[in-house]
């Protein structure tokens, strides 16, 4: 009992430094593209990602031009939006969910996906996880028929600051990793880092890479890149930009910036120590949508959900039957943003 109890002290100190880590967060309001806005983006030398973690500091004040600057603009309505970044043209959906790519075209190839790619999820904070597939059809060139298919694994797995030739900035790192295979048994991964400020909206750094793996032959890198965002952009501010509010409405900005008092006044999980499922308990002030995530202490998440909470008392009932003996951490995040953690032990 007293070792039962000692656990439990040292996991929720664990929870509250998770949740101080997690105060930066992405989500709808502060990061969903918004049209007409535009924005300088710039490849330079290639930077290695660094580190997975918390506190992690990454130094790219020294930087080397590749090409010259050029503009990535937003257009279209705030649900369905294109960009247009480097003669390639990208087609999104957005909600509170997250942004999804539904396709993109340029002078040789033209891409639809039945199955969306998810480009940015929201609600999402560090230690995060989502895994999803996408496939679509196209062409190539001359007619040359493409069809696509492939997993998706996105994860906020790094915190910490970023040094930039312009600045020195808190950010939140997302990774987005997509496999697919060619017919010719070619495995293709694509991994992408983006580093997320909490005053910006967009990202303030890129580095992307691209890898065939054979059995025939080693693993080899056939393209890396790493790309800054001018600090012009630090003038589009995530909150208080002319576009944003003449997309969605001062009134509604301030309800997702949670000024209007969202509060959860109860949250808990029962019975905790568990066996086969849990049930979370929440009672809230108003109806929001309420994502639910569960995951291990180091960050791997085994189930997800999204809920529409009503205002007073609400129930859901949390499978943990699959789980193995342990203790891992149940949160719900909501539209605010707010968020609540507990421990709970599987027995």
């Amino acid at each position: 009992m007293e070792k039962r109890i000692f656990l439990m002290g040292v996991l929720l100190a664990n929870v509250l430094s998770i949740e101080i880590a997690q105060s930066q967060s992405i989500n709808y309001l502060s990061h969903c593209y918004i049209p007409k806005d535009s924005l300088i983006k710039q490849e330079v030398s290639y930077i290695k990602p660094g580190s997975a973690g918390k506190d992690i500091e990454w130094d790219f004040s020294v930087l080397t031009t590749l090409t010259d600057e050029y503009v990535l603009k937003y257009d279209g309505k705030k649900d369905s939006i294109c960009s247009l970044e480097h003669r390639t043209r990208y087609i999104y959906s957005q909600n509170e969910n997250g942004i999804k790519c539904v396709g993109f075209e340029n002078a040789n190839t033209y891409i639809k996906f039945d199955k969306p790619f998810m480009s940015l999820p929201f609600q999402f904070t560090y230690g995060d996880s989502m895994s999803t597939f996408f496939s679509g059809n196209g062409e190539y060139g001359n007619g040359l028929s493409l069809h696509i298919k492939g997993k998706q694994t996105i994860t906020a797995d790094a915190i910490g600051t970023i040094i930039l030739p312009y600045e020195k900035l808190n950010v939140l790192r997302i990774k987005s990793v997509e496999t697919f295979k060619t017919s010719d048994s070619i495995e293709i991964e694509k991994t992408t880092y983006k580093w997320y400020s909490s005053d910006c909206r967009y990202p303030v750094f890129e580095s992307v890479e691209t890898v065939f793996h054979t059995t025939a032959a080693k693993d080899s890198t056939v393209f890396n890149a790493s790309f800054i965002y001018s600090a012009n952009q630090q003038e589009k501010r995530i909150m208080d930009t002319d576009n944003a509010i003449d997309i969605f409405g001062y009134n509604y900005m301030e309800q997702m910036r949670g000024t209007e008092a969202l509060e959860i006044s109860y949250f808990d999980v029962y019975p905790n120590p568990v066996k086969e499922n849990t049930t979370v308990w929440c009672n809230i002030n108003q109806q929001a949508n309420i994502l639910i995530y569960l995951y291990s202490e180091n960050g791997i998440s085994y189930y997800s959900t999204e809920k529409i909470a009503n205002a007073g008392e609400n129930k859901w009932k949390i499978p943990t039957f699959h789980l193995p003996k342990g203790s891992y951490i149940i949160r719900i995040s909501t539209n605010a943003p707010k968020s609540v953690s507990k421990v709970i032990i599987k027995e």
